[in-house]
């Protein structure tokens, strides 16, 4: 038997995975984009200026007006004026339910990426290693050589290369660590 207090902790951790910014709109607030955070007006105190902040990169909220600030869970809770327990519960109750088998595959897909960003970044340093390599080896004794010709020829393949690897396109990443893109793409 799963003791309680674990039960409940599993609870509060998968109720704050619950987006803060998804359930302050689903709560009725008038949110305005303001940078990367959204503000509104309070729903704790009279005011006419917002001063509301949902902050979705933390997952948390601050009013600036009559100081109130928490998570998605003590958001709930003060609201709809109810238990932070009871506010989990129902945070957790819209979550749908993931077997084990999809669990998996979700994990797989994380480390997949994890791994995907791994050796971008590493193929990316080296890249950057060579490309300034040859623009520091760029002197005039060594233009006329056949060494030099060799690498100033590939020096529009290798930024196409580093373009490639710094787009948030990830089919184009895959599509340039493939086996044999950079070879391909830069001659290497």
């Amino acid at each position: 038997m799963i003791p309680q207090n674990r039960i409940t902790s599993n609870l509060f951790e998968l109720a704050k995975g619950v987006s803060i910014l998804q359930v302050a709109q689903e709560l009725g607030f008038d949110l305005k984009k303001q940078g990367q955070n959204y503000v509104a007006t309070c729903p704790f105190h009279t005011e006419k200026t917002p001063s509301f902040m949902v902050f979705p990169g933390t997952n948390s909220f601050k009013c600036f007006g009559c100081g109130e600030y928490g998570d998605v869970i003590t958001l709930v809770a003060k609201v709809k004026n109810i238990s932070p327990l009871q506010a989990a519960k129902e945070l957790a109750g819209d979550i749908p339910p993931v077997n084990a088998i999809q669990l998996t595959k979700i994990r797989q897909e994380r480390q997949a990426g994890q791994d995907l960003k791994e050796i971008r970044d590493h193929v990316y340093q080296r890249l950057c290693v060579i490309y300034r390599a040859i623009h520091l080896a760029v002197t005039p004794e060594n233009l006329g050589t056949d060494w030099m010709s060799y690498w100033i020829r590939r020096l529009p393949a290798i930024e196409e290369a580093l373009d490639n690897l710094s787009s948030e396109n990830v089919e184009l990443q895959i599509k340039t660590l493939s086996h044999g893109g950079i070879k391909k793409l830069c001659g290497l």
